[in-house]
């Protein structure tokens, strides 16, 4: 009896331990698991007379940070939030209610208990958050939520264009809130470098043609820059809008009333080809206007390239285009943004050898400061 209740108590305490490693040692040990994978990725800069050895920034999660956009004074940065393994949800063709079990980084405060549909499940959605310093020699604060959060919709990729310093101009992001989630875009006028408010359609949605910007297709990852006291240059992406010359193609309209009206898109077919081109934008170095955006490189990952305007003015001239920075060995590199001074900021992918099919890719900011 004496052996059987020993063995019995060894039995005991294996499970005990087992399911221990699933509570705190089993985040410890994925943490340490994306630590190396982090810790060795590095990216290639083709432009090395321009930019120095990129870096991972300091609020990098294991949650999915994306569709980022840093001020032009590099104070204020933001991003798209989900707090999972966005990537091998899309890839595994999983259901909503399945995106539960790619959950892994912080949920700050974010809202997963409403939800349309009244779903027993905790409901997703990408909210878009925010991180500041008072210098561009400190690090950034931790991510927290920015005041456009919201239940149930999903918001991201937020391009604002500033005032001040203490103030927003205007910006533009994408919302699912119309036509079968899929991205539409919005505009907040006169708000702080903490954004807040839900915003109104950029202009009425065209649910049957592809005349106005906002329509029934996908509209992504838009670029706003003022160009005067009055006129207005978006820039933005569709997979699926008609017209296009490929999987992504970049499209650009214009205001002259502050947002107002705006033109009808214009497909920049002096960058698009029959492969994927999108996350554009635009920098303008105190001489000439650029156009960033991501695209395929010959090692078949994503990369960022840019191109000069040929005609001052015409949003639809743009000279040779020539790779900045490679994926290196992480998955692919993209979201290019840009401060006055030229540092580059960009989102990097890895993947995670050791993971799971819940748990295998993440999404960090990077840096390339300019020479």
């Amino acid at each position: 009896m004496k052996i059987i209740e020993h063995f019995i108590e060894i039995l005991i305490l294996i499970i005990f331990l087992s399911s221990c490693a699933g509570g705190d040692d089993g985040k410890a040990a994925e943490q340490s698991s994306w630590d190396k994978v982090k810790n060795s990725a590095y990216v290639e800069v083709f432009l090395t007379s321009e930019y120095n050895t990129p870096s991972k920034l300091n609020i990098a999660t294991l949650g999915w940070e994306d569709g980022i956009n840093i001020s032009r004074d590099g104070l204020n940065i933001y991003a798209t939030y989900i707090p999972a393994d966005f990537l091998s949800f899309v890839l595994s063709g999983d259901t909503i209610d399945n995106l539960q079990y790619y959950d892994r980084g912080p949920h700050y405060d974010m809202d997963f208990v409403t939800n349309p549909a009244a779903a027993t499940y905790p409901w997703y959605q990408s909210d878009i958050i925010y991180a500041s310093r008072a210098s561009v020699s400190e690090n950034f604060s931790p991510w927290y939520t920015s005041g456009m959060k919201r239940s149930s919709y999903s918001e991201g990729a937020l391009s604002a264009v500033f005032l001040n310093s203490t103030s927003i101009d205007i910006c533009v992001f994408t919302s699912n809130e119309n036509y079968l989630e899929k991205n539409n875009f919005k505009i907040i006028t006169g708000t702080t470098p903490d954004p807040s408010g839900i915003g109104n359609f950029i202009t009425a949605t065209d649910p049957t043609g592809t005349s106005l910007i906002n329509t029934k297709y996908t509209e992504d990852n838009p670029h706003i820059e003022r160009l005067n006291t009055t006129d207005l240059v978006l820039f933005f992406d569709s997979e699926d809008r008609p017209g296009g010359a490929g999987s992504h193609d970049l499209w650009y309209s214009v205001s002259s009333n502050n947002g107002s009206d705006w033109s009808v898109p214009v497909n920049v077919s002096s960058i698009n080809t029959a492969d994927k081109e999108h996350q554009p934008h635009l920098f303008y170095d105190g001489t000439d206007w650029w156009l960033y955006y991501s695209a395929y490189h010959t090692d078949l990952k994503l990369a960022i390239f840019r191109a000069k305007q040929g005609t001052p003015g015409d949003w639809n001239s743009w000279g040779s285009p020539e790779i900045v920075i490679g994926a290196g060995n992480t998955s692919g590199i993209g979201e290019p943004t840009l401060t006055d001074n030229g540092d580059l900021y960009f989102v990097a992918i890895y993947e995670n050898p050791d993971g799971t099919d819940h748990d295998r890719y993440d999404a960090d900011a990077w840096v390339a400061l300019k020479k």
